[in-house]
């Protein structure tokens, strides 16, 4: 088990903040993630790890908000017709549905976190409701 340091508790804060789940921080830093809600109870530390979760928490809608503005892939550049009665070929746009959907996932994904880490602030129309228990 590693000691608590401030070098540490920054490291777990920082990572917090660029919305790294917890569980993750401390799987990379050897330490139970346990050890680090036993922290909380010390009302500096439980202060501080609030603030980078809101913080954490607006970087998260930022990648959500990118996601789905970023529309680059939707449309797609397609070879059709040949040299028979279709005529010449041409490159023609075209939907692709793959990459919707999977910016759909994403944000999906992040939202349902979202409403389980922040139930009160996250909660809301698109979440689908999602709670925790």
């Amino acid at each position: 088990m590693n000691r608590r340091t401030p070098q540490l508790e920054n490291t777990l804060l920082s990572g917090i903040e660029e919305g790294i789940p917890l569980r993750t921080l401390c799987r990379r830093s050897g330490i139970p993630r346990s050890t680090v809600q036993g922290w909380m109870r010390d009302p500096d530390f439980a202060r501080r790890m609030a603030e980078a979760r809101t913080i954490g928490f607006e970087r998260i809608v930022d990648e959500i908000l990118a996601i789905a503005d970023d529309s680059s892939d939707d449309w797609v550049a397609r070879e059709v017709g040949d040299d028979s009665a279709a005529g010449p070929r041409r490159t023609v746009m075209v939907f692709n549905p793959a990459s919707v959907a999977r910016a759909k996932a994403l944000t999906d994904a992040r939202l349902r976190v979202l409403a389980c880490w922040y139930p009160r602030r996250a909660a809301g129309p698109g979440t689908g409701g999602a709670r925790r228990p």
